[in-house]
């Protein structure tokens, strides 16, 4: 679904796709939620470059770091990339993270797939005031006390404290 033909274009082409969790396979730690829209311009810069202005916006759902707890969370991102025929690709092209592409078919999945990744939240919490999970029994302590103790471990610092 990401892959295009660059020799059915000469200048420009506009193009609004839906992504689903069908078409971009993540790691465990995130999933699309629903349809993700991509908007694409390809511009051809030259005969063997084409620069690609896109834009990302969906949902993924991720499990929040404190109770696991499936969440949802809106993720957008703009992003250009200049892509090249990989037979006219350089050393400074390769430093300067240009993509390459072979005869003339353009794959921007595992692109767009990087992008997905980078928008999710590194540590998601589904709320600020999130207590997560008993250490010692593994119950979520947002639906309630278990019982056991919060034990804090050892702290040097400790008889230091000023009063």
């Amino acid at each position: 679904m990401l892959k295009f033909n660059l020799s059915s274009f000469t200048a420009r082409q506009e193009l609004s796709l839906e992504i689903t969790k069908d078409d971009i396979s993540l790691d465990d730690t995130a999933a699309i939620e629903g349809p993700m829209l991509l908007e694409l311009a390809l511009t051809k810069d030259t005969e063997t470059s084409v620069i690609v202005e896109g834009k990302l916006k969906g949902t993924l759902k991720v499990s929040c770091s404190r109770c696991l707890k499936d969440i949802k969370q809106d993720i957008e991102s703009d992003f250009v990339v200049i892509c090249k025929d990989k037979s006219r690709m350089t050393e400074e092209d390769v430093e300067s993270d240009v993509l390459e592409y072979k005869d003339n078919e353009l794959d921007l999945t595992e692109f767009v797939r990087e992008t997905v990744l980078l928008e999710a939240p590194i540590k998601p919490v589904c709320d600020e005031k999130c207590l997560g999970l008993c250490p010692v029994c593994g119950k979520n302590r947002n639906e309630g006390d278990c019982g056991h103790k919060q034990e804090t471990g050892f702290n040097p610092f400790s008889g230091l404290d000023i009063k």
